[in-house]
């Protein structure tokens, strides 16, 4: 029998081997249906990562959300374990953070965690799904422990869960 380790180092090195052609036409793809999805579109808030390498490329994601006129946060990393959402009015609000990764500047406002349910869609990356919808990300690292802390802060805050989407 295959263990979540073994699924989620199949799935990493199979999106790995895509051809840049094929990922782009997979991310495109994926976007259209996450910007044309009734999630998307009735959410007030979109708080979704930044990508990087060959992760679902969350660029036009994140332009459309701010071109409807939605709250879009993205992670930053704030401390050794630590990562909190920044609001951004432009991907000019973006530079090159820890891990090389595009993160908010200093300036940027936190993003608020007592949102509704219904107001707010997250997405956040990952490499396989269970059948209870749970996410796995990476080895289970770090950056998998600090997306936790954040999903289990959201709805401790408010009561309940925001709608999450994952991403291969």
């Amino acid at each position: 029998m295959e263990t979540k380790r073994d699924i989620r180092k199949q799935m990493l090195c199979a999106r790995d081997r895509l051809t840049d052609r094929e990922w782009e036409t997979y991310s495109d793809r994926i976007t259209e249906q996450v910007v044309s999805h009734p999630l998307f579109v009735q959410a007030k808030e979109i708080w979704c990562y930044v990508s990087m390498g060959k992760e679902v490329c969350t660029e036009q994601i994140l332009v459309s959300a701010l071109r409807a006129g939605k709250r879009t946060a993205v992670p930053k990393v704030t401390g050794k374990r630590e990562m909190k959402f920044y609001y951004i009015e432009s991907l000019n609000d973006l530079e090159t953070g820890a891990f090389g990764i595009l993160e908010p500047k200093e300036e940027k406002k936190g993003a608020d965690c007592c949102l509704e349910k219904s107001d707010l869609l997250m997405l956040v990356p990952g490499s396989k799904r269970s059948d209870f919808s749970r996410r796995f990300v990476r080895s289970g690292g770090k950056k998998d422990r600090i997306w936790r802390r954040i999903l289990r802060h959201v709805s401790s805050e408010n009561g309940r869960m925001p709608y999450v989407w994952t991403c291969v």
